[in-house]
Formats: structure tokens, sequence, C-alpha cells
């Protein structure tokens, strides 16, 4: 796919990139600087989307992109990561300071072949990213954190550039702890499995700020009945930059999880720019109908990276189903064209 000229220098550009199964963003700061959050695969060649993005632009990835984040671990975001960190050699690596439990206790256990844990694609990614980390260092995303910091002058806009994490918080750390102490076995005891904390909680959300125009990208960073967590422990919080964004990459697919009015109130320019992944693997649909209503509440400019698509149809009969799985024929739905939405 072939996506037209390369930003100039001055220009700020955030592209979101999604399948239906995945997504990543790139945001360009500004004089070929560049940042790529999470990783989803092109299914037209199974390259890394981000990759082909800026091949496509005629920019080099290993010169261009400063950090490289992971939001969390879950397989839609993270397929690829590891080959894009790979091939970004200059850059730096973020992700979040708590896993949870499953994840951690699969990437202790090294995949070998007498202690295999079933940790899915993203503790995969994992542990290769980490076996590309050593003498290039990771940094820890927590809450209201600098993450990078671009002086005024290198630019060819003439702005400074900052990087935020504005999660997990502090709370959320702490449960990720104590799930963790909760999962070693006591004297005389066996256990081997921990019930995880889901990581839609631990997710990282980031703001970019260029000059004095903002971006928020939630990641997807779920509510909680926890005001010390989730959303409601950024909106609180005193340490985060308070300017209001003007672009918003809309949390977990436009799912009602993800939400929170004062998010909207607060931290998003009125009638912003938002952008959001669908979710369409299998019979699961995001955003439905009511999130979709939802969102348009609050902004005229919402933009999704393919069709929206409702319940799928009806189930094969069971007889079918039958017949399909005595043969040995697995069905799986077609994956649409990697979808694209770019402002600059």
């Amino acid at each position: 796919m072939m996506y037209g000229e390369p930003p100039d220098a001055g220009t700020l550009e955030v592209t979101l990139l999604g399948p239906g199964y995945g997504e990543t963003v790139l945001v360009h700061f500004g004089s070929n600087r560049w940042l790529i959050v999470d990783s989803c695969l092109d299914l037209q060649d199974a390259r890394p989307a981000a990759i082909g993005y800026l091949e496509s632009l005629g920019i080099e990835p290993g010169a261009a992109v400063d950090l490289v984040t992971a939001s969390h671990w879950h397989d839609d975001h993270i397929r690829g990561l590891a080959a894009v960190l790979e091939r970004c050699s200059r850059a730096r690596f973020a992700c979040s300071a708590a896993l949870s439990a499953k994840e951690f206790v699969a990437a202790v256990s090294r995949f070998n072949a007498e202690n295999r844990l079933a940790g899915g694609s993203g503790v995969n990614e994992l542990y290769r990213i980490y076996a590309l980390l050593p003498g290039r260092g990771a940094m820890l995303a927590i809450a209201d954190r600098r993450l990078l910091s671009i002086p005024t002058g290198e630019l060819g806009h003439g702005l400074p550039v900052e990087v935020w994490s504005l999660s997990p918080a502090d709370k959320q750390v702490d449960k990720f702890l104590v799930e963790i102490g909760a999962a070693l076995p006591k004297i005389r005891e066996t256990k081997y499995r921990a019930v995880p904390q889901q990581a839609n909680e631990l997710s990282v959300v980031l703001l970019v700020s260029v000059g004095d125009v903002s971006v928020l990208l939630g990641g997807d960073l779920e509510e909680t009945a926890d005001i010390r967590t989730g959303w409601s422990a950024i909106i609180e919080s005193p340490g985060r930059p308070s300017h209001p964004a003007s672009v918003f990459k809309i949390p977990h697919h436009g799912s009602i999880t993800g939400h929170h009015d004062t998010v909207w109130d607060r931290m998003v320019e009125r009638d912003a720019w938002a952008m959001l992944t669908p979710f369409t693997r299998g019979r699961k649909r995001l955003p439905d109908t009511a999130d979709v209503a939802r969102i348009l509440g609050r902004t005229s400019n919402a933009y999704s990276t393919s069709v929206i698509r409702g319940k799928t149809g009806q189930r094969r009969p069971p007889a079918v189903e039958r017949t399909l799985k005595e043969v040995g024929v697995e069905l799986r739905p077609i994956m649409p064209r990697l979808g694209v939405i770019r402002l600059r």
C-alpha cells in the first residue's frame, strides 16, 4: 500500500493503522522524528504495519524512530513489536511497569520445554523484546512520567516536544506486586497458576505534546471501580500535564469499559479529532451501536480504521459443525485490509 509523500519538517502527524484485529499508532514530532506505539501486522505481507508505513514514505525506521512503546501485552496490540524494535535500532523502548500475573509467570519461565506455559503471542513478543534490550535499556511507564523530551530548536517547527506516560497508577502497580506475591507457593505448598489482573487495567496511556497541541493515546485502559486506578486515577492526578488534547485515540476499541465522562470533559477538547480501531475477531464486536452513539455524542470528528459491523450472522447448524470437525476443516473469517486514519 502506498501512502503518498512524507510529512514535512514542520508538520505534526498522527496515524492509526488497524486491520480489524490489532492496531499501531505513529506520531511524527517533526523533522523526521517519530514515535511508534504498539504493533499489528499488515495481513497482505505479514510484516509490522508501522515499518511498512514508514518505508512506503521513503523513511528509514532505524534512523527516524526515537521511541517505541508497548501499551500492554494483549495479542491485538503487540504482534510484530519485537521486529519493530529490532528494525528501529536507535529507538528507546518503554512499556508498562506492571504485567499481568499470567504474563509475568510465563515470561520468567523462559518458555523451555520442561516448563511451558500458554501465554499467547503477546508473551512471546515480550520474551523476544527483552532478548533485544541488553545494552539498550528500557523505560518503565508509570503515572506522570516523562518518557521523551525534544527541546526547542531541534525540530523544523521550533517547538518543544514531550511524551508522558499517564498510567499505570501506583495502586495498579501495587496490585500487580501483591498478585505476584500471592502466586508464590508457601512452605510445603505447590501452586501452579495465578489468577491474573486484567491487562487492560495495566495499559499505558500516553500524552504527546508538540508546543501547545496535545495528543492523548488511550491504549486499552479501562475504568475500574477503584478511583485510585484506571482513568479515575489519571483524571485526579496533580502531576500530569493538564493541556486538553485535540486528538484522542479512543481506548479499548470504543468500548464502554474504557469510557469516562470526565476524560471527555476535562482532558479532551470539545469536538476533538477522535479515532479508533474496531475489534472484529470472531463473534465479538467493538464498538457496538450504543458505543458509536455515545462517541458521536461527544464529537462529530470521530473515525474508525475499518467498517464497524454489527453482530455476526447465525451459527452454522450443529450437523454442519460436526461434519467440519470430523473432516478436520477449520473455517476462519477473512481479515480486512489494513485501514488507515492519518491526521496532519
